[in-house]
């Protein structure tokens, strides 16, 4: 792509963000209500623009194996299995109002230091991005799949920091 600018670069995603899998548990241990030994697991339908809040359910925290499986604040968080139509779908964390987990056809695509977060989440939600992933899904009978290997080989082009801070912003207050 020599069209890029000087001082941009062409990056796999894998250089510049974590792809962190969900957690699995049996459907016997969901719970509706928070308790002192469980956390909150988002799954698929919970993935919309942001992520909805208002229908979640709880599981206890043992099937949390690694730290890196809770969400933090800025995680972009997508669907790695779903229709083909929703495949791909992204939310960003804003807020995280308690320990929170996610299941297993989610990933947490969690930005380095070389990328601004919000400007991850808008890259991801592009035509470019969603027609990559969709194409290099693995097909079921209903359900298309993302490999990490997949999401990481995506080619962005990447300005300095300050750049994508400014775009991010640009971005965040035309889509508002």
């Amino acid at each position: 792509m020599s069209d890029l600018p000087s001082n941009w670069t062409l990056v796999r995603l894998a250089e510049v963000c974590a792809v962190i899998r969900g957690i699995t548990f049996p459907a016997s241990v969901k719970q509706p209500k928070k308790l002192d030994a469980n956390v909150c697991c988002l799954r698929t339908t919970n993935i919309q623009h942001e992520i909805d809040w208002s229908d979640v359910y709880f599981v206890p925290r043992d099937y949390v194996k690694r730290s890196e499986q809770l969400v933090r604040s800025g995680d972009v968080l997508m669907s790695m299995a779903n229709s083909y139509e929703l495949v791909g779908k992204v939310a960003i964390a804003k807020d995280v109002p308690f320990e929170t987990a996610f299941g297993a056809f989610l990933s947490a695509v969690r930005p380095t230091p070389a990328i601004n977060g919000q400007l991850l989440f808008h890259f991801l939600r592009t035509p470019y991005a969603q027609r990559s992933l969709r194409e290099g899904s693995s097909q079921t009978t209903n359900i298309a799949n993302i490999s990490v290997g997949r999401l990481g080989d995506i080619s962005v082009s990447l300005p300095p920091l300050p750049e994508q801070q400014r775009i991010a912003s640009k971005l965040n207050a035309l889509l508002t």
